[in-house]
C-alpha cells in the first residue's frame, strides 16, 4: 500500500479524479509521435477552445477570422498548441476558494513554469519533450492534498508562515509530502516511468545523486532551475532566488550571467499570454529589470526629497540620505513582518494551540452562525458536548506531557472518524470538547455520540492501558418544533448541554444523554 493509498484509508477519502480531457492530452503529449491534430479534431471542446484562441487578435491580427483548425495550426504552431493544451487543464480543475489556498495563483504559477520551461528548450540540452508536462504538474500534488482535506493544507499553509518549509509541513499534518503524492497520483495512470521520478524528486537534493539514473538527474536539474526562476516572480525572496538561478544557469547548463537574466526578464512576455488566454490576468507580471528600475526610482524620489529638505552640511546630507534608506528598508521589512504575523494571529485566534482544533471562542461565533442559518432555513443540526473521564486523576500517575500527547492523538481520530463538515471543538479545560453536526437528527447524533465513546476508551487504552470512557450530551436543534418567540441563546444551549454532562457525573448510570430543547427552553 502506498503512502497517498494509506492518506485516503485513514481519512476515508477517495481519490480526486482527473478530467477525462486532460488524462487524453496528457496521453497524446506524451507520444513522440504526438497525435496533436487528431485528438483536437475529434474533441469538439478543444476544437472550439483551441480555434477561440486563434482568432485573439494578437494571433489573428488583421487576417480574416479563422474557422478551420488547420490554418489554426500555422497561426499558432505546434509548440504553442501542446501548452495550450497543458493551460488548459488548469482551467478544467479550477475552483472557487473562500480562504487563503487559491486554485487561481496555484494554475497561474504552473503555466509561468510552463512558460519557463518552453524557454529554456531552446538553451539547455538534451531537452527532454516530456519536461514541459513535469515543469507544469510537479507540484499537482498540493492540489490533491487540499481536495482530500482542505482544512489540513490550510494548517500546512499556517505552519509555513510560522518558518516551517513546505515539505516538512506536509509531512507533519499529512505524513506525505506533494511530490510523493504527484508521483503515486500520475502512476495509476500508467505514464512513463520518467515523468514518475521527475514528479516524485523535483525538489533536488545532492542525496538523489545515487538514487536515480543520470538522465532523470539532468531532468532534475532542470526542474529545479525552473523553480528558482519562477520564484523570481512567485516568491517572497526574489532577489536571492535570481541568484540561485543565475548559480544553478551557470553550473549546470553553462549560461552566462546575461543570457539568465535575459530569461528571467523576457518570461512575463510568455507567461501573461497564458494569463490573459486562460482568465487570470490579476497575476500578470512586469519584466523583473523594470521591477528593480521601479525600486530605484523610489528610492531616489526619496532622496530627491530628501535633498529638497535645507542642510547646512553636505556631509550631513549623504549621511541622513543612508539613514532614511536604512530605515526605508527596514519599513519594508516590518511591514512584511507585520503581515505575517496577521496571518498567524488570524489562524491562532480560532485553534486550539495544543490540539489543532477549534478553540472555545470560535465555538461562541460559529454557534451563533450555526443557529442563524437553522433559523433561516429550517434545517437541522445536532450538537454534543464530550467530557473525558477522571483525566486529571490519570495524569498525575503519568505526566504532562503524555495527557497531551493523548489530547493529540484523540483529536487526531476525531477528525479522522467524523465527517469533513462536523465541526470539532476544544475547550481551555483540556477534558472538554463540543462537536456540531450540521444536517444531522437526533438519531444520527446518538450514532455519532457512540462512536465518540468508543474512539476515547480505545484513545484511553492506547495511551494509557487504562479503561476509561467519557461523558456525552446532545442537544438536537429542529426549528419546526421550536417556539419561535424562544429562541435559544448561545449561552442557553452550552448551559444546557453542561447541565447534562453534570447530571451523566452525578448519576453514573449511562454515558451519553438526550436533552429536548423545547423542553429545557421551558423549564429554563
Amino acid at each position: 500500500m502506498g503512502e497517498l493509498e494509506r492518506l485516503l484509508k485513514n481519512l476515508n477519502k477517495e481519490l480526486p479524479p482527473f478530467p477525462e480531457i486532460g488524462i487524453k492530452i496528457l496521453q497524446t503529449l506524451l507520444k513522440e509521435d504526438s497525435e496533436l491534430y487528431e485528438l483536437i479534431n475529434t474533441e469538439e471542446e478543444l476544437w472550439s477552445f483551441i480555434i477561440s484562441v486563434a482568432n485573439l487578435p494578437k494571433f489573428r491580427k488583421t487576417s480574416p477570422p479563422i474557422e478551420d483548425l488547420k490554418k489554426a495550426f500555422l497561426v499558432l504552431g505546434d509548440d504553442l498548441i501542446k501548452n495550450l493544451l497543458l493551460g488548459y487543464i488548469s482551467m478544467k480543475m479550477r475552483k472557487e476558494t473562500f480562504n487563503n489556498f487559491s486554485f487561481s495563483k496555484f494554475w497561474a504559477r504552473a503555466l509561468l513554469c510552463l512558460s519557463l520551461s518552453y524557454l529554456l528548450s531552446s538553451l539547455v540540452t538534451p531537452y527532454s519533450f516530456h519536461l514541459n508536462i513535469a515543469s507544469f504538474l510537479m507540484d499537482f500534488g498540493i492540489v490533491i492534498l487540499y481536495l482530500i482535506f482542505p482544512e489540513g493544507y490550510l494548517k500546512v499553509l499556517s505552519l509555513k508562515h510560522m518558518g516551517k518549509d513546505t515539505l516538512s509541513a506536509e509531512r507533519e499534518v499529512f505524513g506525505i509530502t506533494h511530490p510523493e503524492v504527484s508521483s503515486e497520483y500520475f502512476e495509476n495512470f500508467a505514464f512513463p516511468r520518467r515523468l514518475i521520478l521527475n514528479l516524485r524528486y523535483h525538489h533536488f537534493s545532492e542525496d538523489l545523486l545515487q538514487e536515480v539514473p543520470s538522465y532523470v538527474l539532468e531532468d532534475l536539474k532542470i526542474l529545479k532551475l525552473i523553480d528558482e526562476g519562477v520564484r523570481t516572480y512567485f516568491g517572497n525572496k526574489r532577489e536571492k532566488s535570481l541568484e540561485n538561478f543565475k548559480t544553478l544557469a551557470k553550473l549546470w547548463f553553462n549560461l552566462a550571467e546575461k543570457e539568465s537574466l535575459k530569461i528571467i526578464d523576457s518570461l512575463p512576455e510568455i507567461g501573461n499570454i497564458f494569463f490573459e488566454i486562460f482568465k487570470l490576468e490579476n497575476f500578470c507580471l512586469i519584466p523583473y529589470s523594470k521591477w528593480i528600475e521601479e525600486k530605484e526610482e523610489e528610492i531616489k524620489k526619496i532622496t530627491k526629497e530628501l535633498q529638497k529638505a535645507p542642510q547646512k552640511e553636505s556631509e550631513l546630507l549623504k549621511n541622513y540620505e543612508k539613514e532614511i534608506y536604512r530605515l526605508w528598508k527596514e519599513k519594508e521589512i516590518l511591514l512584511h513582518e507585520i503581515e505575517e504575523i496577521k496571518k498567524k494571529l488570524l489562524e491562532v485566534n480560532i485553534y486550539h494551540e495544543l490540539t489543532g482544533l477549534y478553540n472555545e471562542k470560535y465555538l461562541k461565533k460559529r454557534l451563533k452562525q450555526e443557529l442563524l442559518r437553522a433559523k433561516r432555513y429550517k434545517r437541522i443540526f445536532s450538537i454534543l458536548m464530550v467530557s473525558l473521564e477522571n483525566l486529571e486523576e490519570i495524569v498525575k500517575k503519568f505526566s504532562f506531557s503524555m495527557k497531551e500527547n493523548f489530547l493529540k492523538k484523540l483529536s487526531q481520530k476525531f477528525i479522522q472518524n467524523l465527517r469533513r463538515v462536523d465541526l470539532v471543538f476544544h475547550f481551555n479545560e483540556d477534558s472538554l470538547f463540543v462537536v456540531i453536526l450540521p444536517e444531522t437528527p437526533l438519531q444520527g447524533a446518538v450514532v455519532v455520540a457512540r462512536k465518540i465513546l468508543k474512539i476515547i476508551e480505545n484513545t484511553y487504552l492506547e495511551i494509557f492501558k487504562e479503561k476509561k470512557s467519557g461523558f456525552v450530551s446532545i442537544l438536537t436543534y429542529e426549528p419546526i418544533y421550536l417556539d419561535p418567540k424562544k429562541e435559544p441563546l448561545v449561552e442557553t444551549i452550552l448551559k444546557i448541554l453542561t447541565a447534562g454532562i453534570v447530571l451523566l457525573k452525578t448519576r453514573r448510570q449511562t454515558r451519553f444523554i438526550v436533552l429536548r430543547l423545547d423542553r429545557e427552553l421551558e423549564n429554563s
